[in-house]
C-alpha cells in the first residue's frame, strides 16, 4: 500500500503530447520528472514493487494501463473486491494514475482487459474474470 501510495500522490498524472503516438517513459525518467500517464505510472509502480519481491502484471485496455498483483492474508474486505484470475491466483488492481488510490479499485471496467503481461517473464499471459478452478 505505501508504493501504491507514493507513485498514486508523488508522481502526478501528465498526458502523452498530442502527436498520436504513446511516449512510455522507463521507470527512472518517470521518478526523476515526477511525471507521467497512466503507463509511465504503472511501469513506476510495477518496477518498485518487483524490486521488493511482489509478482506484478500490467493490464491494458484499449485506453488505459494499470497494475494488477496477487494478494492474500488479512488485507481488509479482500473477498469482496473484484478479481482478474491469471494462473487461477486472484490479482487485484492498483491504479497509481488515480491521486487517492484504492487496493483493488480502478477507473478501467475489468471487463474491458485486452491483454495482460506478466513483468517477470516479460511475457502476455492468459487471464479471467471468474476462477477457473
Amino acid at each position: 500500500k505505501a508504493v501504491l501510495d507514493y507513485v498514486s500522490n508523488q508522481i502526478h498524472y501528465v498526458s502523452d503530447p498530442l502527436d498520436g503516438f504513446e511516449h512510455a517513459k522507463d521507470p527512472i525518467n518517470t521518478l526523476i520528472s515526477t511525471g507521467g500517464d497512466c503507463e509511465d505510472q504503472t511501469l513506476l509502480l510495477c518496477s518498485l514493487l518487483e524490486s521488493v519481491g511482489v509478482k506484478t502484471y500490467i493490464a491494458f485496455t484499449d485506453d488505459h494501463v494499470f497494475a494488477l498483483v496477487p494478494l492474500e492474508g488479512d488485507y481488509d474486505k479482500l473477498n469482496a473486491l473484484p478479481a482478474v484470475y491469471i494462473e487461477n491466483e486472484p490479482c487485484y488492481a492498483l491504479d497509481p494514475s488515480d491521486p487517492n488510490a484504492v487496493i483493488g479499485r480502478t477507473s478501467a471496467n475489468p471487463r474491458q482487459i485486452g491483454r495482460v503481461f506478466n513483468v517477470r517473464r516479460k511475457a502476455i499471459v492468459e487471464f479471467s474474470l471468474t476462477n477457473q478452478r
